[in-house]
């Protein structure tokens, strides 16, 4: 689509600065030029970074185009100096640089950093009187080897000569924002930026030279080496060789990529590795003979030994089924996991897991606990059965403590591995719940469903947004409010819930007057908060933050109300925050 008239006419170029979105929706490719006017027109525009390309060093560009039963491509895509085109060897001499692009005349976007990686200027700044412009960019700070954005203050006049410049909207309420391998909400008008660098440059990425010959021999012999050294080798050794395998394919792409620009559909190496690594590790731990005493301490391993001894009491225990009763459920995950767990090696992680579950699955035992299973870092248990008890939530709220109090030993522990600092959060409900042996005729598993148990699961996402580290829920909180010291968090509506609830964070089992004391004024801002006083409300957080300040409730409900002061909430607000996340 063409420009309005007022902006086409005094304009010698015209740019298209149309976006392509890989499947994905990320931008990673880039076209040179678009065909306009209908399906059969032979009238191009080229991108508005090429366009800005050609006219600021005055060269022509030039691109082969072939077609084959009404599909066009592009096979060469040429930059030509046109002032060496005169003279012996013209054609040659004449050419700048052949520009790297796919069968539709794209290049792959070599994105230099996020946002402002490339130096930025206001508009403000520029339409100003002020012989000087202020110039951001993110920059490397030698003494702390971190990328900052810095600022300085240049002559407008000087800094622009010679210069391609790009005007473009990059505030975030403008919504041009894409989503680039660099960072997710990236401003469009920088993408162009990029690629008008990436020519100047010519800092291109390439890819992979017939990739569709050679990606299939090199994994053809790939998997033919794999197979004959997976045969020779025993279970555990197979899985250290799957480790290593990651690592130097791993290395292999940093490399091509790093130091040779070369791009290929490395996915099909992995995948190769993966699938005949687990296909070889199955089949030998399949062909082992397992005993029944072997299985049984592996089982005790996984679930409460209560349970085992329950299911092996009579043969109707290992039937499908279960019961409805009132019960109390835990979830706890450890947060950031699979940030850091990229990092750590294979055999390292399981260690490390290892080392944090078994204190967890014990602080749940010696609770009168049953552990229904592991996600990953995070543990899902529950209260109240196969033994049944009264005191279930009590039994729930004191194993979240006990879990804080093995977390501070397991941080030092560590802290001395050199492994990563970590913390965790937990979600407990009470309510109805479905317990029993469930599954299929094949694998059972006695587990707990039901409305309560994802309440559970909701509340252990929801620390995360408050900063806290155990929340409960009303009825939890009901049950044991005489036991332990709670504060209430917040009235939520969490993902998958129309109705509100109250959280409620389970602070310590002894309650001392200190604690009470903030406790309480924390209550007193907290209901001038509902009560919709949002100037009385942030003072009163503002006095908590300066006794507390790594107490993350209090800077957000502060934040809130400095919010709510400029702009009011609407007159049926009912102090209810829906999360937007699970």
């Amino acid at each position: 689509v063409s420009n309005i008239p007022q902006v086409q006419e005094p304009a010698e170029m015209t740019g298209s600065f149309v976006a392509h979105l890989d499947v994905d929706g990320t931008v990673r490719r880039y076209p040179l030029f678009y065909r306009s006017g209908n399906r059969l027109g032979t009238s191009y525009v080229p991108s508005l970074a090429l366009q800005m390309y050609l006219v600021a060093s005055g060269y022509r560009s030039t691109a082969q185009i072939l077609e084959a039963r009404g599909h066009r491509s592009i096979s060469e895509f040429t930059i030509i100096d046109p002032k060496k085109e005169d003279g012996v060897n013209a054609a040659a001499n004449s050419v700048v640089q052949k520009l790297p692009i796919d069968t539709q005349g794209r290049l792959l976007v070599n994105y230099y950093g996020p946002q402002s990686t490339l130096p930025y200027v206001s508009a403000k700044d520029m339409l100003s009187d002020s012989p000087d412009v202020t110039v951001y960019q993110r920059v490397l700070n030698n003494h702390e080897s971190q990328i900052v954005l810095s600022k300085k203050v240049v002559n407008k006049k000087d800094y622009f000569k010679n210069r391609a410049v790009l005007v473009g909207a990059t505030s975030l309420g403008i919504y041009d924002l894409r989503n680039t391998p660099v960072e997710t909400n990236y401003p469009g008008p920088e993408i162009h930026l990029t690629m008008l660098a990436n020519l100047i440059d010519k800092n291109y990425l390439n890819f992979m030279p017939d990739e569709d010959i050679s990606l299939p021999l090199m994994v053809l012999g790939l998997g033919l080496l794999l197979s004959l050294a997976l045969a020779q080798l025993g279970a555990v050794k197979c899985m250290l060789s799957f480790g290593l395998c990651l690592i130097f394919g791993a290395i292999f792409d940093y490399i091509l990529f790093s130091h040779f620009h070369i791009v290929y559909s490395g996915i099909f190496v992995f995948l190769l590795i993966s699938s005949l690594h687990s296909v070889v590790i199955v089949h030998k731990y399949l062909s082992e003979e397992k005993k029944k005493q072997a299985l049984k301490r592996t089982f005790s391993k996984y679930v409460s030994p209560a349970v085992v001894d329950e299911i092996l009491k009579a043969d109707e225990n290992l039937k499908l089924g279960g019961k409805k009763q009132e019960m109390t459920v835990f979830f706890s995950d450890v947060r950031g996991f699979t940030k850091f767990s990229e990092k750590m090696d294979p055999v390292e992680l399981v260690q490390f897991l290892n080392e944090y579950l078994t204190p967890m699955t014990e602080v749940i035992f010696n609770n009168k606990g049953t552990l229904d299973k592991y996600m990953g870092d995070g543990l899902m248990a529950f209260f109240g059965a196969p033994i049944a008890h009264s005191d279930h939530a009590y039994s729930a709220c004191k194993a979240a403590l006990e879990s804080i109090d093995r977390l501070h030993i397991l941080k030092a522990e560590f802290k001395k591995k050199n492994w990563p600092d970590i913390d965790i959060g937990i979600g407990i409900n009470t309510g109805l719940m479905s317990v029993g042996n469930m599954g299929s005729q094949i694998v059972q598993s006695y587990t707990v469903i039901g409305d309560a148990v994802n309440l559970g699961s909701r509340l252990e996402g929801t620390t995360k947004q408050y900063g806290v580290r155990i929340l409960v829920s009303e009825s939890t909180y009901n049950a044991t409010k005489n036991s332990f010291l709670f504060r209430e968090v917040d009235r939520v509506r969490v993902v998958g819930k129309k109705e509100p609830i109250a959280a409620f964070e389970l602070l310590s089992e002894i309650k001392t007057p200190a604690q009470l004391d903030y406790v309480d004024r924390y209550h007193q801002a907290y209901t001038f908060y509902l009560k919709r006083d949002f100037t009385s409300a942030m003072h009163a957080f503002e006095v908590l933050e300066k006794e507390q300040p790594l107490d993350v409730l209090v800077r957000i409900y502060k934040e809130r109300c400095l919010a709510f002061i400029i702009e009011p909430p609407a007159l049926h607000w009912d102090g209810v925050f829906d999360m937007k996340a699970k």
